[in-house]
C-alpha cells in the first residue's frame, strides 16, 4: 500500500509539470575559440546548461534533462513524445573538428509497479551539409533496485558513437524522444537536473601551409593573371 501511495503522490506532482516549450527562436554561441554553437531553443531542454574542453583536445557541451521530460500512469499506456534541440557546430577558422563525435543521455529514471517502461530516440544527422544520415534506437534500461512481483526502478542511457575523422560542420536535427508507459499498477519515468544530454567530439588546428605551398599557390595565381591579361589585350 505504501509503493501506491507513494506513486500517486508522483502522479500528482508530474501533472503540475508542463510539456510546452518556448517561443520560436535560434540561438548562437561563438565564445568558444575552436567552433561555434547554433542551436533551437524552443524545445524543453532550452539553452545548453555546461560545456567542457578548453584547448584542442575533447571538447564538448550538453543540457541538463528536465523534469518535463517525463510520462506516467495507473493501469493504461500512455506515450509522449519530446522533441530534441537542434543543433549545429562549426569549425571556426583555422580549426577542424573531429575524431570520435560521441553522443549521450542519461540517466534518466523510471519506477515500475507492476508496469513497464521504455525510451526510445530518432534524429538526423549531417557532416558539412552532405547527405543526412537517419539515427533511431532504444535506450538501455538498467535496473537498480527490484523486489520482484512488487516494484523495480532504474535508468535509461544511451551512448551513441560517430567516426568522424575531418569535417568543418555537424548539424542534428529532427530529433525526439520517445517516452513510453503501459499497465500494471503504475509506471513513470521522469528526467532529473543531474540528469545529461551530451556531445564531444575533437578539434585541432588546421595546417598551416608550409612556405614551398605557399610558392606554388602564388606562382599559380600568377599564372591566372597573366592569362588574363592576354586575353583582354587580344
Amino acid at each position: 500500500m505504501r509503493f501506491v501511495q507513494t506513486f500517486a503522490a508522483l502522479l500528482a506532482t508530474l501533472a503540475t509539470v508542463g510539456m510546452a516549450g518556448k517561443a520560436s527562436a535560434t540561438v548562437t554561441d561563438d565564445s568558444h575559440p575552436a567552433y561555434t554553437l547554433t542551436w533551437d531553443e524552443t524545445t524543453v531542454f532550452g539553452n545548453p546548461s555546461f560545456s567542457f574542453g578548453s584547448g584542442a583536445a575533447a571538447l564538448g557541451f550538453g543540457w541538463s534533462v528536465p523534469t518535463a521530460l517525463n510520462v506516467a500512469t495507473i493501469d493504461q499506456q500512455v506515450t509522449a513524445t519530446f522533441t530534441l534541440p537542434a543543433v549545429t557546430v562549426t569549425a571556426k577558422p583555422g580549426w577542424r573538428l573531429g575524431g570520435l563525435v560521441e553522443a549521450f543521455i542519461g540517466n534518466i529514471t523510471y519506477v515500475e509497479f507492476g508496469g513497464l517502461t521504455a525510451i526510445s530516440g530518432a534524429g538526423l544527422v549531417a557532416v558539412d551539409g552532405g547527405p543526412v544520415r537517419p539515427l533511431a534506437g532504444a535506450l538501455t534500461k538498467t535496473v537498480t533496485s527490484a523486489v520482484p512481483g512488487v516494484f523495480e526502478t532504474g535508468y535509461f542511457s544511451a551512448t551513441l558513437r560517430l567516426p568522424v575523422p575531418n569535417f568543418n560542420s555537424l548539424a542534428f536535427s529532427g530529433g525526439s524522444l520517445t517516452l513510453s508507459a503501459v499497465g500494471g499498477r503504475g509506471a513513470a519515468i521522469t528526467g532529473q537536473l543531474q540528469n545529461q544530454m551530451s556531445l564531444s567530439f575533437e578539434a585541432v588546428a588546421a595546417p598551416v601551409p608550409e612556405p614551398a605551398s605557399w610558392a606554388l599557390l602564388l606562382a599559380g595565381l600568377g599564372v591566372v593573371a597573366t592569362g588574363l591579361r592576354r586575353r583582354r589585350a587580344g
